[in-house]
């Protein structure tokens, strides 16, 4: 199966019931023993990470977990691919470029996801975030 998708017109389902208020968005959905998640990201372009120390965020209290680049590399989750092939205009298979999830060994651009911390409340977020310390240099 694969999905022709450039240069093709996209049908807009949801703009009736947004444009009316009806709309429900992930942020409006609460779950018992729910978590939210934070990204840091990086203030850098083009930088190589030299240190990204998150114990004292995985420390700080009410954070249950903190993922790295790294983490998810160790673990086989290291970048994002489409699950359906896209394909050009003449059916050719359209080139794909495999996107890290959390950045690795260095930063592409400002404000690249460097790491995610995960408090067990809103309130803890902030906080614990500002407590992973990273390092870059440019190159």
């Amino acid at each position: 199966m694969s999905v022709q998708s450039i240069g093709m017109p996209v049908r807009r389902e949801e703009d009736y019931r947004l444009l009316r208020g009806k709309g429900r968005y992930v942020d409006d959905v609460r779950l018992p023993r729910e978590g939210r998640g934070y990204v840091v990201r990086s203030p850098h372009a083009h930088a190589r990470i030299v240190a990204l120390d998150a114990d004292v965020a995985r420390a700080a209290p009410g954070v249950l977990a903190v993922l790295t680049g790294d983490d998810l590399r160790t673990r086989g989750l290291g970048t994002l691919r489409p699950l359906v092939p896209r394909k050009r205009r003449g059916g050719r298979p359209a080139f794909v470029c495999p996107q890290p999830i959390l950045a690795q060994d260095f930063v592409r651009y400002v404000r690249w996801p460097s790491s995610s911390p995960k408090p067990s409340t809103r309130q803890r977020m902030l906080p614990s975030c500002s407590r992973s310390n990273t390092r870059s240099c440019r190159r």
